[in-house]
């Protein structure tokens, strides 16, 4: 049982698996293990995983009977297959600066010894880059005019989620709530900060980039700019943005009773916040 488990999870990731090994690595902070769950890759991640097996024995491959999870399903799987005292979630394509454990590790506790026994989760910015790393925008929650300020209780978190997976931190607590995941739940990330808003928990964010977020045309989610043409594309697909909705309704129904009026309500009500609050 370490201090820290890093869970990554990892699929066809040799093109970027290295930068990002080589940054858990250099961190300030080095009181944690990295345990890995391969989804079925056919490239050359495993021979990399080996690689670095043999150099940091903090490395771990977790052996799974069951390939085929994607993202969500492997980092649940992770997380209910690890034991430590807290947990972050790490994406194979991206590169974490080098303080981003230290600060995150740093207000876990704050939070933790100023509320004792609640479940918390800890989240940051990131910084919004492409496939070479080169800046598209410093900072992810800007780009997608994400204000985390708003976005503590359940109901903002319904409608929209702050708290990326990648940049996350959650105690034993919140890891306690999580489990079992629902087969409503879109990804890991939101579902956990639900939950953990729903019980009321402590739900804290880091306004910087701790992360460099690379955008590469094959992300699973990544970074939608919020403007103008993002609306008028949900205007053009109505059916499909309907659609979307309403799993994100089902999930949160998942969790606790949400109407589609309360949800509608929300939406508006958080548009209008977010149009006349300061960015953090």
């Amino acid at each position: 049982m370490s201090g820290i488990a890093i869970l990554l999870s990892t699929c066809n990731s040799g093109k970027y698996l290295r930068p990002q090994l080589d940054s858990l690595f250099a961190q300030t902070v080095q009181d944690f293990e990295i345990h890995v769950h391969d989804d079925g890759s056919k490239d050359d991640t495993l021979q990399i995983l080996a690689e670095y097996q043999q150099k940091h024995a903090k490395l771990i491959l977790r052996e799974d009977p069951q390939p085929g999870r994607l993202a969500k399903g492997s980092f649940m799987w992770l997380l209910e297959n690890t034991r430590a005292d807290y947990y972050m979630f790490c994406d194979h394509d991206d590169v974490w600066l080098s303080d981003k454990i230290e600060k995150t590790y740093t207000k876990m506790r704050a939070c933790e010894q100023a509320q004792p026994g609640k479940a918390v989760v800890i989240n940051t910015d990131l910084k919004v880059v492409d496939e070479q790393l080169n800046e598209i925008s410093p900072s992810f929650w800007a780009y997608n005019k994400i204000r985390p300020a708003l976005l503590k209780s359940f109901e903002y978190l319904t409608v929209c989620n702050a708290f990326t997976g990648c940049t996350m931190m959650i105690n034993q607590a919140a890891k306690e709530l999580a489990l079992p995941i629902s087969e409503k739940a879109l990804m890991h990330d939101k579902w956990i900060a639900l939950k953990v808003a729903a019980a009321g928990g402590i739900l804290e964010s880091i306004h910087e980039a701790t992360v460099l977020y690379r955008q590469h045309g094959e992300n699973q989610i990544g970074a939608r700019k919020i403007g103008l043409a993002h609306y008028f594309i949900q205007l053009k697909s109505l059916a499909a943005t309907r659609k979307e909705n309403r799993a994100t309704l089902e999930m949160s129904r998942a969790i606790k009773r949400f109407s589609w009026p309360k949800y509608l309500l929300y939406k508006a009500l958080y548009t209008i916040r977010r149009a006349i609050t300061r960015p953090d």
